[in-house]
């Protein structure tokens, strides 16, 4: 048997690495091998962890025993494990393709690098990871608390939405409404649960066989599967379709990765994957889906990967001494990593990255009647293209000779084709009196309408204000 050091940079919450993290430490305990987790930020999942007979650790100096190898969520907890183990060879998993935690760490004492799917095997690539060190090992869910329910309804009359944290709330708003809207059309009832509604659930396995159907993505999708519920993938970035046997078959490159994002998250997509419901395919994808992802099988994949990775470093030579490259990533980490997470934050809240044409359309309904530019804005993240600044209260400017507005049709049609902008310009002061600045304003490659400045109209204090019109 092993001794295993686990890494995650956070044990304290039910999300993602959290959970998966969780699972793998009790399988692996359970088949014998000494497992413990270090991970510097601990909470109630680490107390259940220590209750379940695994140890966790905030301080990786307390451990008394040497491991034979070091599994890696999350690149700052995995150096300092590495730096405390400095002949003790170590994997590096992949569990996000944005997070700047999961940067791979490139020295030779890690001796392989997984992804949890393509997405992420992709970002291992791009970062300096040779093609032969990589290998895909997807998260597994535990088939013996995901029963199989015994029967499938024929008709669906129950729907569980399982809703994550949103980085706005206008969308988690949006995300409810329609799917609450596309299951009172077919007169089935919908439960929310998840930390997005303040209700999470300790247990899913405990509730989710009650249900028909099951909005859900990535990990709560493939659990609720797995017992037999109609899963309709869904979350704040689109519409996934259904999880069938069919994207059992292609996973891990298909809807439950970054590559979720096929379609926009409307009332009508929601509706054709209610409808798609058949309890006969429903039973069929549930046990394709098991044999996926249990996680006996993929405890099996672990232990292969854990000791070709011993072998690998004994054969290679010891790496002690090595880890200059270890101390280099740690001393520029926290800097980068805090620029990098604000980043990523930004790109999340204004969501220019994800919302869709589509998407922009349907949100227009939650749009008050007055939309400023301000620094909090759902506007300013959607409307706002090429050649702006930053948004601040009372309102956005641009230096650049052309900046660009995305107007959804649907937004100008709700107010009558009439649009009112209220602009100024300013000159520099050695700027002659008459000079004259103009803005055009486009809809698609259409002008509607010309803005004229001058200096001495804006001198006396004359902003314009104009009525634009699309036809």
């Amino acid at each position: 048997m092993l001794s295993i050091l686990i890494t995650n940079i956070v044990m304290s919450e039910r999300t993602g690495t959290e959970m998966a993290t969780f699972e793998l430490a009790i399988a692996l305990y359970k088949k014998g091998h000494r497992v413990i987790v270090y991970s510097p930020s601990l909470g109630r999942l680490a107390m259940e962890l220590c209750a379940r007979g695994v140890p966790v650790v905030d301080d990786v100096s307390k451990i008394g025993f040497v491991p034979d190898i070091i599994h890696g969520n999350h690149n700052v907890a995995l150096a300092t494990a590495m730096i405390r183990f400095g002949t003790v060879p170590a994997v590096f998993v992949c569990h996000d393709t944005i997070s700047p935690f999961d940067e791979p760490i490139i020295t030779n004492r890690i001796m392989s690098y997984i992804a949890v799917d393509y997405a992420c095997r992709t970002r291992l690539l791009v970062s300096g990871v040779k093609e032969h060190k990589t290998e895909i090992i997807i998260n597994a869910v535990d088939t013996e608390r995901f029963k199989l329910k015994s029967t499938i309804s024929q008709t669906p009359r129950t729907a569980l939405c399982v809703v994550k944290s949103f980085h706005r709330n206008e969308h988690k708003e949006h995300y409810i409404r329609i799917l609450t809207e596309a299951c009172r059309a077919r007169n089935i009832s919908i439960d929310l649960v998840g930390r997005g509604v303040g209700n999470e659930v300790e247990d899913l396995s405990s509730i989710v066989s009650k249900y028909d159907i099951c909005f859900a993505f990535s990990r709560s999708a493939m659990e609720a599967c797995c017992t037999g519920s109609h899963v309709v993938v869904t979350d704040e970035f689109g519409y996934g379709g259904v999880l069938d046997a069919t994207v059992a078959r292609r996973w891990p490159d298909d809807k439950l990765s970054r590559h979720i994002a096929s379609g926009a998250l409307t009332y009508e997509n929601v509706l054709s994957g209610i409808d798609a419901y058949q309890a006969d395919i429903v039973k069929k994808s549930a046990l394709a889906w098991r044999k996926l992802v249990c996680s006996s099988l993929l405890i099996k994949k672990w232990e292969k990967i854990y000791h070709a990775a011993i072998d690998a470093y004994r054969t290679t030579g010891s790496f002690e001494f090595e880890d200059g490259n270890l101390f280099r990533f740690i001393s520029g980490f926290l800097p980068r990593a805090i620029s990098e997470a604000r980043s990523v934050a930004v790109a999340k809240h204004m969501s220019n990255h994800f919302i869709r044409l589509d998407d922009i359309n349907s949100l227009v309904d939650f749009w008050p009647g007055e939309m400023r530019f301000r620094d909090d804005s759902l506007l300013r993240s959607i409307m706002l293209g090429a050649g702006w600044s930053h948004p601040e209260q009372w309102g956005v400017w641009s230096c650049d000779t052309s900046a660009m507005l995305n107007i959804p049709v649907k937004l100008l049609k709700k107010y009558g084709n009439i649009l009112h902008f209220n602009c100024t310009h300013y000159f520099p002061s050695c700027v002659e009196v008459n000079k004259i600045a103009k803005v055009t304003a486009f809809v698609g490659d259409k002008p509607i309408g010309v803005m004229r400045f001058s200096k001495k109209m804006l001198s006396n204090g004359n902003p314009s204000i104009k009525r634009l019109k699309n036809s």
